[in-house]
Order: structure tokens, then C-alpha cells, then sequence
């Protein structure tokens, strides 16, 4: 069963150094996960591992928002390694310089969440 959850201090996932890290867990193996910091006002992406998997992609990217929006962030800047075709695939509303400026808005009124 898939599990998304931050990264805790007893996980022992060596490959996860330096940074903060959502994860997605079958059981206790790691399937991906989504490195990110905050700045300020804003939630940095700078890396998402989801084995080519699209449902994992948007998962642990949607996960992380959801996360700092409980934080009170409502702004995020994706790292230009995050894939583009990704995001458009899933109507991630990012501006000419990589931002989501509204982490609400698109939670909560997402396109793809009502497709039938």
C-alpha cells in the first residue's frame, strides 16, 4: 500500500541527505520522493525521484504543497530539472519562471481534479 509522508529523523534512507524530503513508501521501500526547501514565502522543488511513474509525480508534488499550505506558503518555484511535460500533463498552472503562484488555487480548483 502506497504511504506519502515527510521524512523523519529515524528513516534510514541514505540516499536522503541535506535537504527536506517527502517519500513515498510501499511498506518500507522507497518508490520516490520530492526534495524541497523553503524560502521565505515560498516552497522550492528542486528534485522529484518517481521512477517514471505520472500518479507518483503528481502525488508527492501535490503532497508537498499540501504540506506548506498548512504552513501558510502559498507560492512555489519549481528547479528547471523538474519536468516540464510533466507539469503540463498535469495542468500545474507554472508561470514564465517556474512558479505556482497560488498553492491554494490550485489544490483546491485544480482542471485535471475535475475531469470526468
Amino acid at each position: 500500500m502506497l504511504h506519502l509522508r515527510p521524512l523523519n529523523d529515524g528513516d534510514n534512507f541514505p540516499q536522503l541527505q541535506g535537504g527536506m524530503y517527502y517519500i513515498a513508501l510501499d511498506g518500507e521501500k522507497l518508490l520516490g520522493y520530492c526534495k524541497y526547501h523553503k524560502e521565505r514565502d515560498c516552497v522550492v522543488v528542486e528534485k522529484i525521484q518517481d521512477g517514471g511513474n505520472l500518479d507518483l509525480f503528481d502525488g508527492l508534488l501535490r503532497a508537498v504543497f499540501a504540506y506548506v499550505v498548512e504552513a501558510n506558503v502559498n507560492r512555489a518555484k519549481l528547479s528547471d530539472t523538474i519536468d516540464k511535460k510533466k507539469l503540463q500533463a498535469l495542468m500545474v498552472p507554472v508561470d514564465g519562471q517556474n512558479c505556482v503562484n497560488s498553492l491554494k488555487d490550485f489544490l483546491y480548483n485544480c482542471k485535471k481534479c475535475k475531469m470526468s
